[in-house]
Order: structure tokens, then sequence, then C-alpha cells
């Protein structure tokens, strides 16, 4: 019964629950506008971008929606550039959706049920990122 007591709004333990998220968030959101988050994410459409500049090959283990992609290369080049752009800040909200494009295996990258989608998602991502 103390336990379902502290939980109740208004109460102090709810309080220091909410105060404890609210850092959380704002370590979360530090983390992934870090250098190192970013030029990580840089590096992965780097890779990206070089599989589709690279031979055409047969389907093998890469997941990427090679041919979806390619007439987007310089669009995801323009993204990994402005993600190592350290000196130009960016939004947490647009890193998310970076994040998401990347490891998201049914985001435009991987899913060829979007391939339609690839244009807006990264024109999407690069206004993202942009502080207001």
């Amino acid at each position: 019964m103390e336990m379902v007591g502290r939980l109740r709004p208004g109460s102090q333990g709810a309080r220091r629950g909410r105060h404890f998220a609210s850092r959380l968030d704002r370590w979360r959101g530090l983390e992934l506008t870090s250098a190192r988050k970013r030029l990580q994410l840089a590096r992965s459409l780097a890779g990206v971008v070089d599989e589709l500049r690279g031979p055409v090959r047969l389907p093998g283990a890469s997941p990427l929606n090679r041919s979806a992609l390619r007439p987007h290369e310089h669009e995801l080049s323009a993204l990994a550039e402005r993600l190592a752009a350290l000196d130009r800040p960016v939004t947490e909200s647009g890193m998310r959706f970076a994040h998401e494009l990347v490891a998201d295996g049914g985001s435009p990258l991987y899913d060829r049920a979007a391939a339609g989608e690839v244009h807006v998602v990264l024109a999407r991502v690069l206004d993202a990122l942009e502080p207001r």
C-alpha cells in the first residue's frame, strides 16, 4: 500500500519520478546530439553511399534497398555531411529521425515497400536537424 501512495499524482514519490524522467530525457538528448553519435551516423550513411557507388552486385547480405536509394545518393551524401558538420548544431528530434533512418529495418533505406518515400524522408530528416 505504501508504494501505491508514493506513485499517486502529486505525491512526493511521483514528483521525484518525474524529476528522474526529465533528467533521463535530458541525458538522452545530450547523447543523441553528441559529436560521437553524429559522427557514427555520418559514417553509417557514408557507408551506404559508398555501397551505392560501388559496382552493381547481386543481392547479398546487405539489406539496403539499393535500387530505390541510387537516385538519392546525393541527398544521402548531403545528410552524412550535415551530420559530420560539428560546427553546426542539430536538434534532438532531427537526430532521432536520423537514427531511426539508419537503425530501423522499416525505414526506406531497407524496406522495399517504402521505396517511394525515400526523397520525402530524407528531406524531413535534413529539415528536422536544423534548429529554429
